[in-house]
């Protein structure tokens, strides 16, 4: 888990908290992967693999063809490990000739310092690396997406003045058909978010508007992005209405960006989502969306509200006279 915190008039006020479920191990195999490294021509053995789902990594099974240039494709079959290492069976047609026959058994592990685009097999006659044809980006491939991600939807209300959210990154597309693939395990990857400048309905001079702080994590066990969104302080949101601006409230546009490696091996973000964050401060409540998803209930109490602060002002103004 890591924090994104936002300071304003000398306090740690706002959050902004992605975190992932699970080990971090490379978990997809679906796509088409060729002999050589990142950056070489794609050219030479070719696996072309589908994954399908499991409980975890754990057990994740995939499936696909072999193919030794112009060599008939061979059935391939094979099972993830969970802790980035796979095995699996080529079995060959029959009266292949010097095309192989019979089943071959091959250990793979994958590469995490590539943005799992490199994994390298272990056959009988040796070890060969692979890589990715192109990077697997959500509802994209080797380009950018505005698309990667299902719905936001509403997770619970956390301690303080919080919400937890939670998206679905979505399976890349699969060159050779130009459909998405059924399913895709985004575990080792590295997203990162980036924000716009926020509008500010609140903006009294004396408050600088909050600044979040961007910062990566990993994706693992899966598919799934817990993003929580909200205040950690109430000092901010009482400032706002002490100044009686509110109801008002903070937008900001947030880009999701994801680790390619292809042709670059210290890595390139490609965006793959951009989708609002609303944080809405009202007379003693706040409400929180994410991608339009709206908290529920709508409202949290939280801070001092605005007729409480007043009271306390004027019972400090009455003896002051």
């Amino acid at each position: 888990m890591k924090a994104f915190l936002i300071s304003a008039v000398g306090c740690l006020c706002l959050v902004k908290t992605l975190t992932a479920v699970g080990d971090g191990y490379c978990a997809a195999l679906s796509g088409q992967w060729y002999s050589g490294y990142i950056g070489a021509p794609n050219t030479g053995f070719l696996f072309d693999l589908h994954d399908v789902p499991a409980s975890g990594s754990n057990g994740q099974t995939f499936s696909g063809t072999y193919t030794d240039g112009s060599c008939p494709a061979a059935a391939v079959a094979g099972t993830m490990n969970g802790d980035g290492t796979f095995q699996l069976t080529i079995t060959f047609p029959a009266g292949n000739g010097a095309c192989g026959s019979g089943t071959e058994v091959w250990n793979g592990t994958f590469s995490n310092s590539t943005g799992c685009s490199q994994a390298i097999l272990t056959s009988g006659v040796g070890q060969i690396a692979y890589h990715r044809s192109s990077c697997a980006i959500p509802n994209g491939v080797g380009s950018p997406s505005n698309n990667g991600e299902g719905p936001s939807v509403f997770v619970t209300w956390l301690t303080g003045g919080s919400a937890q959210f939670q998206a679905t990154m979505k399976p890349p597309i699969n060159l050779k058909t130009g459909a998405p693939y059924g399913y895709f395990n985004w575990s080792g990857r590295a997203p990162m978010e980036s924000f716009s400048s926020a509008v500010n309905t609140c903006q009294p001079a004396a408050i600088p508007t909050p600044t979040p702080d961007p910062g990566a994590f990993p994706i693992s066990n899966g598919n799934e992005v817990n993003d929580q969104v909200g205040f950690t302080s109430s000092i901010y949101v009482n400032q706002l209405r002490l100044l009686d601006t509110v109801p008002c409230g903070l937008t900001f546009q947030q880009t999701m960006s994801i680790d390619c490696y292809q042709g670059n091996p210290s890595g390139t973000l490609v965006p793959y989502e951009t989708h609002p964050l609303l944080i809405q401060v009202n007379d003693s409540t706040i409400t929180v969306q994410r991608n339009n998803a709206s908290t529920t209930p709508p409202d949290q109490p939280f801070g001092t509200s605005q007729r409480a602060l007043r009271s306390t002002i004027d019972v400090v103004a009455l003896f002051a006279l």
